[in-house]
Order: structure tokens, then sequence, then C-alpha cells
């Protein structure tokens, strides 16, 4: 199966630019599709990877391919492992794809202690790459970790970069406020007419 293959490629092949590219592979396998040569990679295969990976350019495709598993079941051990290895990057867009990932586990699985640690060691950094002149993509990633989060230290962030200069973040940032307002919404009705369903079902 192709899964089995990329995984062997991404584990064992000695060049960084080769695993990289079988985890990006591994990202576009999204198991919608009846063929079982398509079937996703499973999360803790990439988990495992992540762990022993030593290429930070491949830890970065690798927390980007995490994300679209975001809202899976992870144990707690394995979560927080992650967390350690985001806060410890070096490279920017490692530590870019790790607070992104963060940021997705935070939207699917709202936890106070995982926002404590979002809020106090990525939010600041989140902001300052939103701001500096460095690559429009990185800037915008950055905006879109903190949409993603919508943790009260991020969305007071994007308020602050809503009123930039750059008008590319300034624009971007409106927009995740907009969206993040849209969601709370959404979350709300839902929730409401669950409650009122419930009502109706006792009544």
């Amino acid at each position: 199966e192709a899964v089995e293959l990329l995984l062997e490629v991404a584990a064992g092949a000695e060049e960084p630019e080769l695993r990289a590219a079988a985890v990006e592979s591994l990202a576009w396998l999204d198991g919608s599709d009846e063929d079982p040569a398509r079937a996703a990679a499973p999360p803790r295969a990439l988990l495992d990877l992540l762990e022993s990976e030593a290429d930070a350019e491949v830890r970065a495709e690798l927390y980007s391919a995490l994300a679209f598993d975001a809202g899976t079941s992870w144990d707690d051990a394995r979560l927080s492992r992650l967390v350690e290895r985001v806060l410890t990057e070096q490279r920017s867009e490692a530590r870019l794809q790790g607070s992104r990932l963060i940021a997705s586990r935070l939207r699917h699985h709202p936890d106070a202690r995982l926002a404590e640690v979002f809020d106090r060691e990525l939010v600041p950094w989140l902001q300052a790459e939103a701001s500096k002149q460095g690559s429009r993509y990185s800037r915008l990633m950055s905006v879109d970790a903190l949409k993603l989060a919508d943790t009260r230290a991020a969305s007071e962030a994007l308020h602050d970069l809503s009123r930039s200069q750059d008008t590319t973040v300034a624009r971007a940032a409106d927009h995740a406020l907009l969206a993040q307002a849209r969601l709370r919404s959404s979350d709300r009705y839902l929730s409401s007419k669950l409650v009122r369903g419930s009502a109706d079902a006792e009544g």
C-alpha cells in the first residue's frame, strides 16, 4: 500500500528532502477514498516519526500533516511530548507549523492547560512573526494559527494586528476575527438547539 511505502521512506531515507517529500505525500492521503491504496497514515505513525526526526524541515512537514488529524484522539503523554517539542523548535518554519498544529488541536479539543501554554509561550511569538518583514506566507500562517486557537490572548493579538500598518496582515487579522465571531455564534446556536431539543423531549 502507498501509506506503508511512504512511511518507510519517511522513516528511513537518508536524505531529509526525501523524508519531507514522503511526509507531504502522506498528508494528501486523507482516507476518504474507497481505494485502500489511498488510506490515510494513522496519526500515531506520524507522531512516532516526529519523536525521532532530527531535521527541522521534516518536522515542519510532520506538524503540517498532523494538523489534518488534530480532531482525533491522542493520549495525554503524546500530546505533552509534542507540545514540548514545539516549544523547543529553533527554526521558524518548524515552530510555526507546530504552533498551528497546537492551535488546531485547541480548536477541536479545548483544554484550559493547553490554552494557557499556548497563550503564554506561542501567542507573543506568533504576533511577532506576523509583524516581521518576513515572507508573506509566514505572516499569514501566524495570523491563521491565532485564528484557529481562538483563545483570549490569541484574539487580543489579532485585534492588535488588525491595526497593523501592514495592510496584508491587518486584513487577514480582520477576517480572522470575523471568522472567530461567526464560529462562536454558530456554536451558541447549536448549543441552544440542543438545549431546546432536550427540553422538548423531556416535556
